[in-house]
């Protein structure tokens, strides 16, 4: 099929005309319309075809009887010139937008219904972009002329929306939600939509128009209401309105209470309502994204690649740029550059910004520079905080500063959080707070958990337990650690050992070397030494410390001896007088008589609490 438009529409109207006719007279007709629509030999013809092209505009999707023709025509008369124009009298005039031409139809179409603009000059019309509105005294006519249709009523209201003409289609919405017809429900919406969206949005107003859609079991009005119920932080009363949408079908219900339910850490729920919000019957392309982010943290990543790829086809914004993110995970550089560079092509600014990044890390860092400019092109408004991390890397602490700082001033979230760090290395901790605090309002992930290591750095510890806690919700596996140290400091153990079990099973083997010290201290002891054991294997050293003193609390001499020793030989030189202990428990005497006659030089200390967990995977 061609795409000129004149070809579509050709072929939409050729149950009327023929599609050659359409095409051949379409234009001359035009032609003759509008030399006749600027006062140029039949002024009165033309403001009739003026008067029914504006109606179709305005929303009657029909004919306009002659009644309302010859009242609207004289407002586009008056327009051109009135009298002075010396206009041909009503019947000729209508004789001669009624006469059939080239051999295909006429500016006027009649029926026994009344009259309508020929189809190729509406269209023309309302393609557009520089013709006049419609003027305001049609709207009121055509709405008073409609009043008892409900289905024209609906037609005008959403002609009038957008046409900007919101007194109209308000007062056309209103008629239609305070009745009993199949609009009433969704011009309720409606009205709560543009209480919403005014100057002075109000909120209450909207409420009210959102319930009376669900009175008239309009689902999209439980959504509404569950994202104002949202915003307001009644979580459950809208979890209740959102699902109560989901449930009966709408799309855009299910996409909220997925992404509700992810935000609440739902994530199996989560996925079945944005599975069904993607592609369902009553699909919503934008929520594909959302689908495919819970889809690749739980690790179906196969299923991920298959939703980015059709968000993709189907034109959603930045869905091509995420797939590129998953294939630098899955399948490589070279792959994620391809499609970065394909999603460039297209106009993505954060395509470029990652292809910026992507150099970045590699020490590219002219490729890096060019790439930001290049997102800059496309409309990025940031960029600053990739520029800055080059300057970093460059040795240019400062001017990697007075970049963030512009992101920063602008607003751009992740420089303040960026500019917050910044300052925190620089022991400027009253900004550093404040920015980090700014971040955490905007939503930023990792805001919370520079909070607590900026109170931490300032000895402000009133609050630490509330900002880890936080910063653990986000699933941030330092925060979790903090946190259970904490709790196990507040006597709150069983708290305590669920983080650390979770840590523990997911590779943190300082995690496992400190759930092993609250379970020995317990007397659980086989439990104790399973996690010491873990950790120890995973390189952490103090682990075997630990395990070692338990072995010879509990008297397995032998194994004490191969952990103490283990774990001295690593530095740990304060286990000497225990690791003699073991030995002469064993008959050892003169091998332990010769390690106490070795040199004692200082034992490698043990890692602070308050440093990040080393050893194995990080925390």
């Amino acid at each position: 099929m061609s795409d000129d438009s004149r070809v579509l529409n050709a072929l939409s109207n050729a149950n009327k005309y023929g599609i050659a006719e359409y095409l051949a007279a379409g234009p001359r007709l035009l032609e003759e319309y509008k030399l006749a629509a600027e006062g140029v030999g039949n002024p009165r013809g033309g403001a009739l075809v003026s008067a029914a092209v504006d109606c179709a505009r305005a929303g009657i999707d029909g004919y306009i009887n002659l009644e309302l023709l010859e009242s609207l025509h004289q407002i586009y008369l008056t327009r051109m010139g009135g009298d002075l124009l010396e206009p041909e009298h009503f019947e000729a005039a209508l004789a001669w937008a009624t006469k059939r031409r080239y051999g295909a139809t006429s500016l006027l179409i009649r029926s026994e219904s009344g009259f309508r603009a020929f189809d190729y000059i509406t269209d023309s019309v309302m393609r557009d972009a520089t013709a006049e509105p419609p003027p305001p005294e049609l709207w009121q006519a055509v709405l008073e002329s409609t009043r008892s249709s409900p289905a024209s009523l609906a037609s005008i209201a959403s002609a009038a929306f957008k046409n900007n003409e919101m007194d109209v289609a308000r007062t056309s919405w209103r008629v239609l939600a305070e009745g009993d017809s199949a609009y009433a429900g969704d011009s309720a919406v409606w009205l709560g939509v543009l209480a919403e969206s005014q100057t002075k949005a109000d909120e209450d107003q909207a409420v009210y128009w959102y319930s009376r859609a669900i009175e008239l079991n309009e689902s999209e009005g439980n959504t509404r209401l569950g994202l104002i119920l949202q915003r307001r932080g009644e979580l459950d009363r809208a979890e209740a309105e959102l699902r109560s949408a989901a449930e009966r079908g709408n799309a855009h219900g299910a996409l909220h209470l997925g992404q509700l339910l992810q935000d609440n850490g739902h994530s199996v729920e989560a996925e079945k309502w944005l599975r069904r919000a993607a592609l369902g019957d009553e699909a919503r392309h934008f929520a594909l994204t959302d689908f495919a982010v819970i889809l690749e943290t739980a690790g179906q990543v196969e299923e991920a690649e298959t939703v980015y790829t059709k968000a993709a086809e189907w034109g959603v914004s930045g869905a091509k740029n995420s797939l590129a993110l998953l294939a630098l995970k899955t399948s490589g550089a070279a792959a994620a550059r391809k499609i970065w560079l394909e999603a460039v092509e297209e106009g993505d600014p954060r395509a470029a910004k990652n292809l910026a990044k992507f150099h970045q890390e590699r020490g590219e860092y002219s490729e890096a520079e060019w790439w930001l400019s290049e997102a800059a092109r496309l409309g990025s408004s940031s960029g600053n905080t990739i520029l800055a991390n080059i300057l970093v890397e460059q040795q240019k602490v400062g001017e990697a500063e007075t970049v963030l700082r512009l992101d920063a001033e602008d607003g751009q979230p992740f420089a303040v959080l960026r500019l917050a760090e910044f300052l925190l290395d620089s022991n400027e901790l009253e900004e550093a707070e404040a920015l980090a605090r700014a971040a955490h309002s905007m939503k930023v992930a990792g805001a919370a958990s520079r909070i607590a290591a900026v109170l931490e750095k300032a000895g402000q510890t009133s609050e630490l337990m509330h900002w880890w806690k936080l910063a653990a919700q986000e699933g941030d596996r330092v925060a979790k650690y903090r946190l259970a140290l904490g709790l196990a400091e507040e006597g709150e153990f069983l708290e305590a050992e669920e983080l650390l079990v979770e840590l523990a099973e997911t590779g943190t083997v300082v995690a496992a070397c400190e759930l092993g010290g609250i379970l020995a201290n317990s007397k659980r002891f086989p439990e104790a030494e399973r996690w010491y054991q873990l950790s120890a294997d995973g390189g952490h050293d103090h682990a075997a410390c630990r395990h070692g003193q338990l072995l010879l609390k509990l008297g397995s001499v032998i194994r004490a001896e191969e952990r103490l020793r283990y774990a001295f030989d690593r530095g740990h030189l304060h286990l000497r007088d225990q690791l003699a202990q073991a030995l002469v428990r064993q008959g050892k005497g003169k091998a332990a008589a010769e390690l106490l006659r070795g040199p004692r030089k200082t034992s490698r200390a043990r890692p602070s609490r308050g440093r990040k967990p080393k050893g194995g995977r990080k925390a």
